[in-house]
This record gives structure tokens, C-alpha cells and sequence, in this order.
């Protein structure tokens, strides 16, 4: 039942998106048809789709099934003349429409009359109006769209900062005014409040995001920001880093996080809450509760945020923290505390690598030490394969002890084949080694969510070598561990003479131990255990130290290590209420959003053509069809607001300077109303048939984007 009303409830939210698509055309169309009646111009057709015709209507014929032109056709001279030389029509292909006037058509220009009432004889000025009325129309909607959900508010990410990632952009920059102010922490901090980015004050974090991935090349992003404590506002100029992995400009801040755990009342979505809840020890709270306390060493402290938390577990030194929440769901005089514990874990390195299909994984790591790959759960493909979830890799392809990186992209460079799989399975107390032949998709999987062994055991795969940092992808280095032979398969038994069982144990005694040194380079002594042999005892496998140097890189990004918690994963994002606080500024706002989004749209082409903006974020009929249903599954609200955004971008893509949209006729006439004459008529076909083929290779390119997309894990 829960599937069938999923199912009914994204056909309805289709349908909503194909209503508000189709009302979007039909505001643009109306555009060009009351100026097109206001200019004296024959109108032939107004027509919603494109293709063969649902139904029509014309003025003295009526309704009827199909088109009406071949019986408006069979009339004679005298009877069409009571005729409406206008049919309204309905076609089957919904994305599109046109009005067609007697002597225009944009994909055959040679399509003119010499009737008086046509296209061509109307004066170039009243064409220019006929021409450019859709896009004015579309952008008028836009504004009207805007002003009503600004009118009626909607939830939206609070403008303000939450985790900066280290390292990035945004926590290496001072203010400009920090000398001024006493400020000698560089960068932004969670918590401040932007208050202008790039000079504009934004309505939420939403409208950091396209300011940053539309920068410049080589330039700054400008913020001004409220920090607490601080009486003045913080200036910060900071230059975007093009990630490796989306390849867009970031600078490292994420939306501030809610006090609450996340929640859901749609069912399926309930139970995996409860699952990723039970994962992080928290599995007798309630989702929704709010954390309010936070107990460390024996003393508690109130919450006032969740970077309470965050702070809290870098500073403990992995000690266990206890965590009081109330359920608010819950009405009662007396406030009722539910307490967890929860134990942070050592932070690791994270570097990028480059797997066999040349694309980069962010990988965690201490020094390019890494644990093996390992099944954290399955799919349909992957339980049809064998797989089952906890499964370790043994090897894989030719790849013995895989971690995540040879792992990835060993059956990655699969694609299509089928691989040999050994993985080790516990059930219950008894230890297995299973073969298995795994069906390696086109898209290079086999069906399983990936993670490691860290947590578990101290058994190594095979270093990372090549590592590249994610900030500046450019960069490339040697892993310490690189320099190391045959650790793949053995197993650290401790550090500096300090007996460990996991990996992330042996992560918190090397980073303690970079940590006590002031030098430039640590050497750290790593017990390791040998590789099992088939029969042999443990007492029997080769044990050895061996020394690990880190220095440079590595050495300053471990001492920046602390603990962290994934606890914070567990917090909903932070929303507020967008509201304007009265009608007036509700048309500010709105009319400001539309002015936003419009040049929004013209910066994303000149970016385009920068290569500062990657084409593959292009979305088409497809992509903007689905995102379109995901955000109708939120509210009416949101579809307005959702709407309003794709009316301003069909009024920028209509007006842009090809022959086969709006922009384009509206030059030619331009040319011809300067020039006295028009151009050329060859001219004129030969620039739609690049115009044609422009606009088909980029509906092709957009589509395969959105299918990419749709299928992408």
C-alpha cells in the first residue's frame, strides 16, 4: 500500500509540474498573441504543444476533435469571412507552444506574405514589441510568482554558516578589517550571520551557493558578516577553489544544522532513520528530539546549538559524551530527559586519489594507511551477485586486500565483465572465506554501498600512493605509507610500542604523536603482524617494526586532527520562515529575486563559456521534470517559487541571440528596421538551419545529462 501511494503521489506531483510547465508556455504565448492583435497582425494560430492537434476551437466552426483548418479551409471566400481566421489548439506534445502569424516562421523564414494584414508589412518597431512580448510576459510572471510566495512565506536555510570544512577557502582567509577589529582566527566561523554577498543582502544559504559557482575566475567573493561578540561587521574577500569532485567553485561552508534529529512521516523513510539513528548509538531516542544538554567529564552544559557538539567531541579527547534530549512530541508537565552516549572517534586524513575511469575519490586515510574495503550494504544487483552486507574484501579482480581507492577502481576498469570476488563472512562466531563472480554493470557497480575496516580490525590494504589534497586538486604528493613494501594484508599491532586492535586506535596514537613533537618530521614505529597463510596461527605469522616518517603535507594536516562525531549527520538542516513583513516588501522581493535569478542565468552562459562552470550541469525537459516533482512533493509553495525560477530562465533562453528563438528574430528586425531593408534571405535560412542544429545538439546534450543523472547512484 505504502508503494502504490508513493507511486499515485509522484504522478500527481508530474502532473502538477506538466500544469505549471504548460501555464508557463501559455503566459509566453499570450505575450506574443496580444501584441501580435495590438500590432494589426493576422494570427493563424495559438497553440499549446507541439505535433498533431488534441482538440481546437475557432470562432464560428467551434469545438471540435483535431484541427479545424481543413474545413475552415472548404469555405468559400464569402462564408470565411464570418470565420475567426484564428484556432486555438491543443497538442499532444506538451513542452512548447507558438503562435503563428500570417508571414512568420521562425524555422522558415522564407515563409512571407504580401497580405496587408501579414508579419512583414506591420512597421519593424510594432515587430520588435510582437517579438520580445513573450519574454516580458514570462519575466512579469516571474515577478508576480515571486511577490506571492514572499506574500505567504516559505521555509527556507537561514543565511548563516554552519561546519567550515578545514583547509578550505572559507577557513583560511582573515577579514579585511581584522586588525581593525582584534580578529586573528582566520576565516568564517559556524554560526556567523552573512548579512551581503557580492553587495546583496540574501534571503537565505541558498543564495550563497550561485554566487560563489558563478565567481570569476581568479577573483574574490565579497561577505559581510555579524559574528558573535564582535560589535562590527566582518568584511571577508575569498577566492573560490574549483572542486575536483563537482567542479564547481566552493569555498567550504555548509548550511547551519537544526538542534533536532531528523524526522520524517513518510513510512519507509522512518524506518532507515531509525536504522542510520541505531548505527551512531542513538537508537533510543526519539527522531525529532532536541538536544538540549551535553555532558563531558562529568560536567554538563546546555545547548545552544549543534556546533556545541561538534566542538565538544574535538575537544574530547575520545571520551565518551552524554546526550540529554527532550521529545517534543510529547506533552507532559514535567520535561522528560532521554540520554544517549556516544564516544567521538579520531578524525582521519582525506585526500583525493584517482581511481581507473580518471576520476577522483575523496579517501580517508592517517599518513596513506587505509583499512579494507568493505560491504556496508546491498542492492538488488548486489544480492543477486552474492554479496551480503559486512562482507570484507579479500581480493578483488586482480586486487589483493583492496582498499576503497583499488577497490573502486578495479571494478570500475570492469565495466560490462564479470569479476572474481573473495570476500571474508562471519556468521555468528565462524569465519569464511566465499568466492563469488560478480556482474559488473555499465556503470561500472556491482551492487554494494562501500566503507572499510577501520572501526573493526587494524588489517591494511595496500597504501594510497598518489595523493592530491581536495582543495587544490593540482597538487600532488607521495602518501608517507607509499614508501612502505608489503603492508597489504598485515596488521598493525601498535604504535610506538602501544597495542591496538583498529585502525582508528592506531589513527589517535599517530596523531598524538604528531602532535608531541615541534619538528619537521616524526618518525613513528609500526608494529606490524604478517599476512595469514592458509593453516597458519597467528603465533606463527612474522611480526616487525617498521618506521614511518611523516613530514611536510601530511605532517601539518595531521596535527590539525582532532575528534569528530557522526552524530552531526543525525541533525536536520536548519530552516527558517521567508517571509517579506509586509505587502510592499513582499514586491521589493520579489521583484529583486526575479532581477537575481535573470542575471543569474546570463552569468551561467558567459561561465559556460569561461569553462568555470562544468556543461554537465546543464539540466534539460527531463532533469527539470524530475527536480520539478521532487520539490511539488514539498507544497504548492515551493512548485510557485520552483516555477517562477524556470519562467525567468525560458525568458533568457528565448531572448538569446539564435535565429530559431526570440533573440534572434528580434535582431533581424532590429537589422531591417536600421538598414531599410531586410537581410538576405539566404542569410536569414542559412542562420536558422545553425540555429536549428545549436538548439537540437544542446537538447540532446541536456537530455543525456538528465538521463546520466536519473541513474547516477
Amino acid at each position: 500500500m505504502e508503494a502504490l501511494a508513493g507511486m499515485l503521489n509522484s504522478i500527481s506531483n508530474l502532473a502538477l509540474v506538466v500544469a505549471g510547465f504548460t501555464f508557463i508556455i501559455f503566459i509566453h504565448e499570450l505575450g506574443h498573441f496580444v501584441a501580435a492583435r495590438w500590432a494589426g497582425i493576422r494570427v493563424l494560430a495559438f497553440a499549446i504543444g507541439f505535433g498533431p492537434a488534441i482538440c481546437s476551437y475557432r470562432k464560428g466552426i467551434g469545438f471540435r476533435r483535431g484541427s479545424s483548418e481543413s474545413a475552415y479551409f472548404a469555405l468559400d471566400a464569402a462564408r470565411r469571412r464570418d470565420v475567426s481566421p484564428t484556432e486555438y489548439r491543443l497538442n499532444w506534445i506538451p513542452f512548447g507552444g507558438y503562435v503563428k502569424m500570417l508571414g512568420q516562421e521562425d524555422a522558415n523564414p522564407e515563409a512571407v506574405s504580401d497580405e496587408p494584414d501579414s508579419f512583414q508589412n506591420c512597421h519593424p518597431a510594432k515587430r520588435l514589441v510582437v517579438i520580445s512580448a513573450g519574454v516580458v510576459m514570462n519575466v512579469i510572471l516571474s515577478a508576480i510568482l515571486f511577490v506571492v510566495v514572499f506574500s505567504i512565506g516559505m521555509s527556507g536555510l537561514p543565511a548563516r554558516a554552519g561546519a567550515v570544512a578545514p583547509g578550505s577557502p572559507a577557513s583560511k582567509v582573515l577579514p579585511v578589517n581584522a586588525d581593525t577589529l582584534g580578529i586573528t582566527t582566520p576565516g568564517i566561523q559556524p554560526g556567523d550571520q552573512f548579512l551581503e554577498i557580492d553587495g546583496r543582502v540574501p534571503n537565505s544559504f541558498a543564495d550563497l551557493l550561485p554566487a560563489v559557482a558563478l565567481a570569476r575566475k581568479d577573483s574574490a567573493v565579497s561577505f559581510k558578516v555579524r559574528r558573535a561578540g564582535v560589535d562590527q561587521t566582518l568584511h571577508f574577500l575569498i577566492p573560490p577553489e574549483r572542486s575536483e569532485i563537482t567542479g564547481l567553485f566552493e569555498i567550504g561552508i555548509e548550511p547551519a544544522r537544526a538542534t533536532h534529529l531528523i524526522r520524517s512521516n513518510n513510512h519507509p523513510e522512518r524506518a532507515e532513520i531509525k536504522k542510520a539513528l541505531a548505527k551512531i548509538g542513538l537508537d533510543s531516542i526519539p527522531p525529532g528530539s532536541i538536544l538540549i544538554s551535553i555532558t563531558k567529564d562529568g560536567t554538563t552544559t546546555p545547548v545552544k546549538s549543534v556546533e556545541d557538539l561538534r566542538s565538544a567531541a574535538r575537544t574530547s579527547g575520545g571520551q565518551p559524551l552524554v546526550l540529554g534530549f527532550v521529545d517534543p512530541t510529547i506533552n507532559s508537565d514535567e520535561e522528560i530527559v532521554h540520554s544517549a552516549t556516544i564516544t567521538p572517534t579520531p578524525q582521519s586524513q582525506q585526500d583525493l586519489v584517482k581511481l581507473a575511469s580518471g576520476k577522483p575519490a575523496v579517501i580517508d586515510h592517517i599518513a596513506g594507511l587505509v583499512g579494507l574495503m568493505r560491504v556496508a550494504n546491498v542492492n538488488p544487483q548486489g544480492e543477486k551477485a552474492g554479496l551480503l552486507p559486512g562482507d570484507i574484501f579479500l581480493r578483488i579482480g586482480g586486487v589483493e586486500y583492496p582498499g576503497l581507492a583499488d577497490g573502486m577502481s578495479e571494478v570500475r576498469a570492469n565495466r560490462g565483465k564479470t569479476i572474481p570476488v573473495v570476500v571474508e563472512r562471519r556468521e555468528g562466531t565462524r569465519i569464511t572465506e566465499v568466492t563469488l563472480k560478480c556482474p559488473v554493470d555499465k556503470d561500472g557497480r556491482i551492487g554494494f554501498g562501500p566503507s572499510d575496516t577501520s572501526s573493526l580490525r587494524a588489517t591494511l590494504a595496500s597504501p594510497l600512493g598518489t595523493l592530491r589534497t581536495i582543495r587544490d586538486g593540482a597538487s600532488e604528493r607521495s602518501s608517507p605509507a607509499a614508501t612502505l613494501s608489503n603492508l597489504a594484508g598485515s596488521e598493525i599491532t601498535g604504535v610506538n610500542g602501544t597495542a591496538v586492535t583498529t585502525l582508528q586506535q592506531a589513527t589517535a596514537l599517530i596523531t598524538a604523536a604528531a602532535k608531541s613533537s615541534n619538528t619537521d618530521s616524526v618518525t613513528i614505529q609500526i608494529g606490524l603482524r604478517a599476512p595469514v597463510l592458509p593453516g597458519q596461527p597467528d603465533s606463527q605469522r612474522d611480526a616487525s617494526i617498521v618506521p614511518l616518517t611523516i613530514s611536510g603535507e601530511d605532517l601539518a594536516a595531521i596535527r590539525q586532527l582532532a575528534h569528530e562525531t557522526s552524530a552531526i549527520g543525525a541533525f536536520a538542516i536548519d530552516e527558517i520562515l521567508i517571509k517579506a513583513d509586509s505587502p510592499t516588501a513582499a514586491i521589493s522581493k520579489g521583484l529583486d529575486e526575479t532581477r537575481r535569478w535573470l542575471l543569474g542565468v546570463y552569468i551561467t552562459f558567459a561561465r559556460l563559456v569561461e569553462r568555470t562552470v562544468p556543461a554537465d550541469q546543464l539540466r534539460g525537459p527531463i532533469g527539470i521534470a524530475a527536480l520539478g516533482t521532487s520539490v511539488a512533493d514539498r507544497g504548492i509553495i515551493y512548485l510557485l517559487f520552483f516555477m517562477a525560477m524556470i519562467s525567468v530562465n525560458l525568458a533568457v533562453i528565448n531572448f538569446l541571440p539564435l535565429p530559431i528563438v526570440d533573440g534572434g528574430q528580434f535582431l533581424f528586425i532590429l537589422y531591417e528596421w536600421i538598414r531599410g531593408k531586410a537581410a538576405p534571405m539566404a542569410f536569414q535560412s542559412a542562420a536558422t538551419l545553425v540555429g536549428l542544429v545549436l538548439i537540437g545538439s544542446m537538447f540532446l546534450f541536456v537530455t543525456f545529462n538528465d538521463i546520466t543523472a536519473l541513474f547516477k547512484p
